[in-house]
């Protein structure tokens, strides 16, 4: 009975093609097909489209966007082949410039299908960028790649062993060039392969990048010593077959599921709402895990029609207001007054949202320690930082011109509002309600506050991982994995 993850699955479908009489049953989660992967990556550029509508669907861009592809499209055009500038601030408050071009786009697209904090925050960033405001996608940047490396020390057994990959890689995969060829034949081969390749099948992005995601670059350059592997044929046996594919999965797209699928008679293709890159481990609602439970069981295998996933949980991000004029004011309050506070409501959900960000990303990398004390900068300026039970901003900006400082604890929190743009004055937090004077106007907002009841159960989060989370042993784990969870699941 073989199991088979991404690559793996490959191997285990190599092998039931080999030795079919030694295969009972096979499950393969993300899908790479026996002679895959597609040395262009077509069905990746294909499944774009799909996955950005998807994120979108039932209503979930409706203060975001009409139209995300389009907005990609959009910013695609608008790098014209260079690449743009955008700042992100660090969590001393210190500002630096990152550089993104449209290769990063697609490289921030596929890093998506791993982590569905970075694919909730993407509508938002690509529609800023399309229209100007660099700093959202910045950021998000910079945080995917946070993520991506922030883990523990990992041992020899774990790291990603690059020889390994390439000398997997390049002599399985199908280039389609000639192997005695030299590097610059064979690119040129490739090059030409691209060009016959139908704009429609790959747009918005152009050939430039669909040889700069490929591994065709360095793969050219592999001293080949060995002929290229023929095609194989042979038929995958009719056995019982669990196909796992997560609808967001880019690295891996649905196509290729449904093509192994169609090869097995016996075999149940499950595709996963809102989840990407392998399945199983990456799955919270338990469907993937029930469907495995019911192979074994010989019983019928239900569908996945949603259920609780990090990405559900904790919502696409909103679009970041250029200015002050973009933001409503709150109910209750007027002009300048009313607009800043509505700007301070939006600059605590912000940060609410990067603490939970953050707190996820170090349950995912395993680094435990990163929630006793959580740092953040803001999209335009400042800092805040979560730590000895309480979060301390520090001339924190979400909402251009508008500055947040001060304290939030679990009872309270008082805050100073400055900034070139807003009405300048004092709010103070009492049962998720502000309340103050800006602009010399009495103002209040008329109901909770949710973003401060997420910056307050984050301060919950801090005061219970610092006695429990010392260790990082399972139990620890376990125990911040669901305060984070419940931080998520605010608004």
């Amino acid at each position: 009975m073989l199991y088979g993850t991404s690559y793996g699955t490959k191997v285990a479908e190599r092998y039931a093609q080999a030795y079919p009489s030694h295969v009972s049953a096979l499950i393969l989660d993300s899908v790479v097909p026996p002679n895959g992967p597609e040395p262009l990556n077509l069905p990746t550029f294909q499944a774009i489209p799909r996955v950005l509508r998807a994120l979108c669907a039932r209503g979930a861009c409706a203060h975001i966007t009409p139209k995300p592809v389009d907005d990609l499209a959009k910013l695609v055009r608008r790098m014209g082949g260079r690449a743009l500038s955008g700042r992100w601030i660090d969590g001393e408050g210190r500002a630096h410039t990152l550089r993104f071009s449209a290769n990063t786009l697609l490289d921030v697209l596929i890093a998506g299908d791993l982590e569905p904090a970075l694919r909730a925050e993407l509508p938002a960033a690509v529609r800023s960028a399309a229209g100007g405001d660099e700093e959202p996608f910045a950021r998000l940047l910079h945080d995917g790649t946070e993520r991506g490396e922030g883990g523990e020390e990992e041992s020899p057994s774990e790291s990603f062993d690059t020889p390994l990959y390439y000398a997997t890689s390049c002599e399985d995969e199908l280039f389609g060039w000639n192997r005695s060829s030299s590097p610059a034949k064979r690119l040129a081969e490739v090059r030409a392969q691209i060009r016959r390749v139908p704009v429609s099948a790959i747009t918005p992005f152009g050939p430039r990048n669909v040889l700069a995601i490929s591994d065709m670059p360095a793969c050219a350059f592999w001293p080949y010593t060995t002929p290229a592997p023929a095609p194989v044929q042979a038929p995958l046996p009719s056995v019982p077959t669990l196909i796992l594919s997560g609808a967001d999965d880019l690295r891996t797209p649905t196509a290729n599921a449904r093509e192994v699928a169609a090869q097995i008679p016996d075999s149940r293709l499950v595709v996963v709402p809102e989840v990407g890159h392998s399945v199983l481990g990456s799955d919270l609602s338990g469907c993937s895990s029930k469907a495995l439970r019911t192979l074994f069981e010989s019983s019928p295998v239900k569908p996945c029609t949603g259920g609780p996933q990090i990405l559900g949980l904790l919502k696409l991000a909103p679009l970041a207001p250029v200015r002050l004029s973009d933001v409503p004011p709150a109910p209750n309050s007027r002009e300048l007054p009313g607009r800043t506070l509505d700007a301070v409501r939006l600059t605590l959900s912000d940060l609410a949202r990067q603490e939970t960000m953050q707190a996820l990303g170090a349950l995912e990398s395993g680094n435990i320690g990163r929630l006793i004390s959580l740092r953040t900068g803001g999209l335009r300026a400042g800092w805040a930082s979560a730590a000895g039970g309480k979060l301390t901003l520090h001339d924190y900006s979400y909402v251009p011109g508008v500055t947040v400082s001060g304290e939030v604890t679990q009872s309270e929190a008082v805050l100073h509002i400055g900034g070139p743009a807003a009405a300048r004055g004092t709010l103070r937090l009492r049962a998720h309600r502000l309340a103050g004077t800006l602009g010399g106007k009495r103002v209040h907002t008329g109901d909770s506050l949710n973003g401060t009841a997420a910056s307050a159960a984050i301060v919950r989060m801090d005061e219970q991982a610092s006695p429990n989370l010392g260790s990082g042993g399972s139990a620890g784990n376990a125990g911040a994995r669901r305060l984070a969870l419940l931080i998520a699941r605010l608004p």
